[in-house]
Order: structure tokens, then C-alpha cells, then sequence
């Protein structure tokens, strides 16, 4: 039986300029719940459960 592995998820680093550009231009809004960590986009938890 052969095993046959997944390619794990490619991760693309950004820069903090590039972060606040998809601020500025909309592609990150408001309700988008994330911050810049190293370089790379992540979820934060909602404010309210």
C-alpha cells in the first residue's frame, strides 16, 4: 500500500505596508478580524461570544 502525502498550505509574507494598503483599499475592512503577526495574516477572535 503506497502512502500518499498532502502538500501542506504555501504561507505568503507580507509587510506591514502591504498590510495597511489592504486597509486603505478595501480589501481588509472593519469587519475583517485580523492583525499582522511575523509577517503573515491572523485571525483574531471575535470581540464578543
Amino acid at each position: 500500500m503506497a502512502t500518499v502525502l498532502s502538500p501542506s498550505p504555501s504561507r505568503h509574507l507580507i509587510s506591514v505596508n502591504a498590510f495597511h494598503w489592504m486597509g486603505e483599499t478595501g480589501i481588509l475592512g472593519p469587519a475583517d478580524r485580523v492583525e499582522l503577526i511575523d509577517g503573515e495574516i491572523v485571525d483574531m477572535l471575535p470581540t464578543h461570544l
